[in-house]
């Protein structure tokens, strides 16, 4: 199964994530943001649970940027993801 990448950039106040295909590189980022500013990079998929509530796992790491994912990376793109369907 093909997953989703992320990466979470920290912009100093606050944190975001940004979500993109498979065919495009991690490192492809580091031409938009330093590298220190990239926290933490991964993979992920999105489901529901019973509820119907989004649920998102985070798994993985990065190779081309050495960083792997963070145990609360799954809220902040549960954030990004219902901030792009409302």
């Amino acid at each position: 199964m093909d997953y989703s990448k992320y990466i979470i950039v920290d912009y100093g106040v606050f944190e975001q994530a940004i979500m993109f295909s498979n065919v495009i590189a991690h490192a492809d980022f580091l031409k938009m943001f330093p590298k220190d500013q990239i926290v933490s990079a991964g993979f992920f998929d999105v489901g529901t649970d019973k509820s119907g509530n989004i649920t998102v796992s985070v798994f993985g790491k990065s190779t081309t940027l050495q960083l792997g994912t963070r145990e609360n990376d799954n809220i902040l793109l549960k954030k990004a993801l219902r901030k792009s369907i409302i």
